[in-house]
């Protein structure tokens, strides 16, 4: 995130008299870029940070514009609000119905490590995912009789 930071704040700067329409579109694409790669469950605060830091960078640009004019965050506020989109997950998460067939032709799964989750293949176990605790323990029961069968 910082190097990316490093690179707005440099073509901030170098775009600093152009205008605001153009920087704002710019700056749209650039962190709808952003959120669409990083944009994974869980990650949201980090995607908050980014968009702050991004846009204090713009204002703290916009203030060098002029000796006279601020753009105070009162003013700045409403054009954020405009361009600048909040975070949104552009990933789905994985289902689970697909899982087990994939776990059932896999070639690789009997090699997993089994001491890693009390005895179980690591395969079994479900991750990156945000789903109620029944259907985990459901979808456990089914891999681990799907497990024993092969």
């Amino acid at each position: 995130m910082v190097a990316k930071l490093k690179a707005i704040k440099a073509e901030l700067q170098r775009r600093m008299h152009d205008r605001m329409a153009d920087v704002s579109a710019w700056l749209r694409k650039v962190v709808m870029g952003y959120y669409q790669y990083h944009a994974v469950p869980g990650n949201t605060t980090q995607l908050r940070i980014f968009k702050l830091r991004a846009c204090r960078l713009w204002q703290s640009v916009l203030v060098r514009r002029s000796q006279r004019a601020q753009m105070r965050w009162e003013r700045f506020t409403p054009v954020l609000n405009r361009w600048i989109p909040p975070p949104a997950f552009c990933t789905p998460t994985p289902m689970l119905a697909s899982t087990p067939l994939i776990l059932r032709k896999s070639r690789m799964r009997k090699r997993a490590r089994t001491d890693l989750c009390g005895g179980r293949p690591v395969m079994v176990v479900p991750t990156a995912t945000t789903t109620r605790p029944m259907v985990i323990s459901c979808f456990l029961a089914k891999c681990r009789e799907s497990c024993h069968k092969a």
